[in-house]
């Protein structure tokens, strides 16, 4: 919802401020005060082109800003996209449009793109009269706006999953269904690479293993010649370190019995001599175990080049190459197994296309009576609203890929996430007139009058939280007038509607009444109304320039009858 407008140097506007509030809002005012202007302001926060024209004479930029309640889950979500959701309820826009030609738009104090401002504010506004700034010309929207109308969630959501389920199973269809040729050399050549790999048993950490065992084999000589002569040293010779040692205990084992502090000594040194044989002896088993065998070496050596020549070929590692042989095999099992395959996927999509082709028949149907529905109802209203033989049409045709989103072709149909409709909404305004599409319609004043009849009906599935009507009344008048004040008055009880007008019938259903005119000093002002204010206004709507005690009554009558008029029942 817009809660505030202000426009400054915009145009022949100095500063104007708007505050408006929920319902219905009237503006009004004599003719060249700047009404047209402040909906031409408001269009900029639609994301609508501005130019160097829109700057007043003498200014060196206008600015038109504004606050709108966060009242749209979709508002939300296009700021969270851009990165400006701030958590705030308010949202804050800013246009800068410079007299040299360039813009600034902020949203939130951020700079980004009229593009995105338009996606932002999608949701939050649109202009009734100018097709560019109206979500309800979309037929994305359109669509799910009928949806509302005909389907639960449950069997949308269920047309999706299916949608999904047929279109994966199409593509690993499409994968599967490869040259013949092409299939043929990638399972020679996966062959080849896995009969090399397997064959090489390769184990995990294997190379690592290797690498020290062929280490040890190198330098097998100098390690027992290390070993045999620590034996040597230690035990085997005349004069060995153990001999010494057992010399020297034996002498003090004869002394321990003169000095007692000997005895712990003489221990250790017993402890010693064992440890030493220990060693000596181990010396001599290691010494013993070495095998000096250059053929084992040569074995390793040729494992070891097979293992770096085939990481080398693959580009990884030992560990990474035992797991592509894995992969190769899943492949090859795949390719091999391709027939089989091919049969249970052409059956499993068979099945699906059954099941879809029954679900978006049956969405179809559904939308096709809401659609029959839906366009009698607007007709109906459009008849009241001064548009006598008017028809609106919801046209219900088969999809041809333009809104779907990469369609699935089923059976000569191109189906989507949301089935095989394609909705648009048409208008015929004349009886023998083909309908046109609601995008492409021409007369302001009446595509006005058509989305307001369109509002009346949908109620509260209307996407949109804030409508501006600029040329509703157009052409209109007495009985007419009175209906539309009314439709305004219906549709603002569900979203908030401004409304420029010059009918005071229409103005008298006005839940705010705001009135523009042209200040000596200011140049446009905006004020909201008092009660005795709206009086005099409606007074001179109805009666020009001079108003008479006979205006005031009239004004005061059409103002309590719209009030009774939009009492609940």
């Amino acid at each position: 919802m817009l809660t505030a407008l202000r426009i400054v140097d915009f145009a022949i506007i100095r500063d104007v401020e708007l505050t408006l509030k929920p319902g219905f809002n009237i503006l009004t005012g004599e003719t060249g005060a700047g009404k047209s202007i402040i909906i031409g302001a408001a269009n900029l926060l639609r994301g609508a082109r501005a130019s160097s024209d829109m700057v007043r004479t003498g200014c060196k930029e206008a600015v038109v800003e504004a606050v709108f309640h966060l009242d749209r889950p979709s508002a939300r979500k296009e700021l969270e996209r851009a990165g400006l959701e701030d958590g705030a309820d308010e949202l804050v826009v800013r246009r800068v449009v410079s007299a040299s030609g360039r813009g600034r738009v902020y949203v939130n104090g951020s700079l980004c793109t009229s593009a995105l401002l338009s996606k932002i504010t999608g949701s939050l506004l649109d202009i009734c009269g100018q097709h560019d700034q109206q979500q309800l010309t979309d037929r994305t929207v359109q669509r799910v706006l009928v949806d509302q109308l005909a389907l639960k969630p449950a069997e949308l959501a269920e047309m999706s999953k299916l949608y999904h389920a047929l279109r994966d199973a199409q593509r690993r269809l499409d994968d599967l269904d490869l040259d013949e040729r092409a299939r043929a050399q990638r399972v020679d050549f996966l062959r080849y690479q896995l009969e090399e790999i397997e064959a090489a048993d390769l184990k995990v950490d294997e190379e690592q293993h290797l690498e020290r065992e062929r280490s040890r084999l190198q330098r097998a000589s100098e390690l027992y010649g290390v070993a045999a002569e620590g034996e040597q040293l230690l035990y085997l010779a005349d004069e060995s370190v153990v001999g010494r040692v057992s010399a020297v205990q034996q002498r003090l084992e004869t002394l321990r019995s003169v000095d007692r502090e000997l005895e712990p000594i003489a221990e250790q040194l017993q402890e010693a001599r064992v440890l030493l044989e220990d060693v000596a002896q181990g010396l001599g088993r290691y010494a013993s175990g070495i095998d000096q065998n250059p053929q084992q070496l040569d074995q390793l050596n040729e494992r070891l080049e097979l293992i770096y020549r085939l990481t080398r070929k693959h580009g990884c590692n030992l560990a990474e190459l035992i797991v592509e042989g894995e992969r190769m095999r899943e492949e090859l099992q795949g390719l091999e197994s391709h027939d089989e395959e091919m049969a249970q996927l052409q059956r499993n999509l068979s099945k699906l296309k059954d099941e879809t082709n029954t679900k978006a028949g049956e969405l179809s149907a559904l939308r096709r009576a809401a659609a029959y529905d839906l366009g009698v109802k607007v007709s109906r209203r459009l008849g009241k609203l001064c548009m006598k033989g008017a028809r609106f049409v919801v046209d219900v045709k088969p999809d041809l890929g333009e809104d779907a989103e990469e369609p699935v072709d089923l059976s000569g149909r191109l189906i989507g996430p949301h089935g095989w409709d394609r909705i648009e909404f048409l208008v015929s305004a004349n009886p023998g007139e083909a309908p046109r599409s609601l995008a492409r319609y021409a007369s302001g004043g009446e595509l006005s009058r058509v989305m307001l009849a369109l509002r009346q009906v949908i109620g509260g599935l209307d996407p949109v939280s804030t409508s501006i009507y600029d040329e509703v009344d157009t052409g209109i008048g007495g009985a007419v007038a009175d209906v539309v004040g009314q439709a305004l008055a219906e549709v603002a009880g569900f979203r908030q509607v401004l409304c420029v007008t010059h009918l005071p019938q229409v103005a008298a259903y006005a839940d705010q009444h705001l009135v523009v005119g042209k200040g000596s000093k200011k140049g446009t002002v905006v004020r909201e109304l008092d009660d005795k204010e709206r009086v005099e206004e409606l007074a001179r709507m109805l009666g020009g320039r001079k108003v008479t005690k006979q205006a005031r009554a009239n004004a005061s009558e059409l103002i309590a009858s719209a009030l009774e008029k939009r009492l609940p029942a």
